[in-house]
């Protein structure tokens, strides 16, 4: 029963509770807007031109104040990543709030001071969990600043340290395109990471279809085709090689695109330690998934004294990669870069309820079987007995054939649903 328990391990999800708030009822009409407000909104941007000035707000749920402080930034930036980028940071230690400003010179911030003199703060407030700022910039200014260029809007938080910014907890928030600062547009969401998005597919396509099917075939399947072969092998065993090789590619393939995508080994930023566990875990599960197919080569022939260490080996690899790749992909869904609602959750989860039913089943159904053959192989000793008794486990397989049909649509069925939602922009619904 202890192969089942690591289904139950993939339900523990940590989360904060976070105060939200209404979006700017002048979004879209006198003010334009980035959030990611869809009924409620974590964090809100608005900015208006005014004359020779343009005006900004930033306001942003905060889960609890650290003890030096937080802070809350709207980045401008002409690209998509952080660097040569300047920054309008919101800052508050629970008793005063202030507008600063900063830049990116890279991948860190350095804080201008004393604030320029062309930025005017027109409203500060920290109260309930809620942090705001308002301010008026000069479009004409010292730091160059060029508002009638289009930008790509980040957002950020962080704590805050005595003097200068801490690195942001989470991954900034990026608008999915470049916001015109002349025009009242409503954005929201982040521009579709598709290299992410292919290492998700390829590690569903590895440990939830292939590797679902093949722990099945290889634990419940080997007396069906005992004596049937194909591709010179026992049936069991092709399928069981073809779906675990699959899984093997399949790993290595996303193991390689966040790596290009990346360009090296990169941790995670969130506020959830677990979250951070996800590149650590990925490269364990990516160990496990070479050993395995090695092993399998170097694996002493039936009947040879070391082969009880080698199946032990096999079995215990095998159930803690496909334990790690599942958990690992659970939080992965969860993860601020991937875009994913939370209820897409439920459907990693309900893959993993199912795979523990049909062990389960499988289980029960061949204790039972082997049970019943044992005791009507002792009362039935003539030939025709034992014909019929042939012709009574022909059923019994038959059966198991067709539970192994209905498992591998439900797993086919599961893997799809996710690459779906993988492949699809539901920013908005998070």
């Amino acid at each position: 029963m202890g192969r089942f328990v690591y289904y139950f391990l993939a339900v523990c999800i940590l989360s904060k509770s976070i105060v939200a708030f209404k979006q700017n009822t002048e979004c879209g009409s006198s003010v334009g807007c980035y959030s990611d407000c869809s009924g409620d909104c974590t964090f809100e941007v608005t900015w208006r031109e005014v004359g020779t000035k343009m005006e900004f707000s930033m306001k942003a749920s905060l889960t609890s104040l650290s003890s030096g402080g937080d802070w809350i930034s709207v980045a401008l930036s002409s690209d998509e990543k952080m660097g040569s980028d300047d920054v309008f940071d919101c800052i508050t230690d629970g008793t005063q709030v202030l507008v600063e400003r900063s830049e990116n010179p890279g991948k860190w911030n350095v804080q201008i001071s004393p604030r320029d003199p062309w930025i005017t703060v027109k409203t500060n407030s920290y109260s309930s969990g809620i942090l705001m700022c308002s301010f008026e910039a000069e479009k004409s200014n010292a730091a160059g600043i060029d508002f009638d260029k289009d930008w790509f809007m980040f957002f950020g938080t962080g704590e805050w340290n005595s003097n200068s910014k801490k690195k942001h907890g989470i991954t900034p928030k990026i608008s999915a395109e470049k916001v015109d600062l002349q025009k009242y547009d409503v954005i929201g969401g982040s521009p579709m990471n598709v290299m992410l998005k292919l290492h998700g597919i390829m590690m569903i396509s590895a440990w939830i279809l292939c590797a679902s099917i093949g722990v099945v075939v290889a634990r419940y399947y080997k007396p069906v085709w005992l004596e049937k072969k194909f591709l010179g092998e026992k049936v069991w065993f092709t399928l069981h090689r073809g779906v675990m090789v699959l899984a093997v590619l399949f790993c290595i393939a996303g193991f390689t695109i966040i790596f290009v995508d990346r360009g090296t080994f990169q941790e995670i930023e969130s506020d959830s330690d677990f979250k951070k566990a996800h590149p650590f875990i990925g490269i364990i599960v990516m160990c496990l998934a070479i050993i395995q197919p090695v092993m399998a080569v170097f694996r002493p022939h039936p009947g040879d004294n070391n082969r009880v260490i080698f199946n032990w080996a096999h079995w215990g690899v095998g159930i803690v990669s496909h334990f790690l790749g599942v958990l690992n992909i659970l939080i992965g869904v969860l993860l601020d870069a991937m875009q994913m609602p939370i209820w897409v959750v439920y459907v990693v989860v309900a893959y993993a309820v199912y795979q523990f039913l049909i062990e389960f089943f499988l289980e029960i159904y061949d204790c039972v079987s082997r049970r019943k053959s044992a005791s009507e192989a002792y009362e039935m000793r003539d030939r025709d007995s034992l014909s019929k008794q042939d012709t009574k486990q022909d059923s019994e397989y038959n059966v198991k054939k067709t539970i192994l049909g209905i498992h591998i649509t439900v797993i086919c069925l599961f893997t799809i649903a996710l690459i779906i939602l993988v492949s699809m922009d539901l920013s908005m619904y998070i």
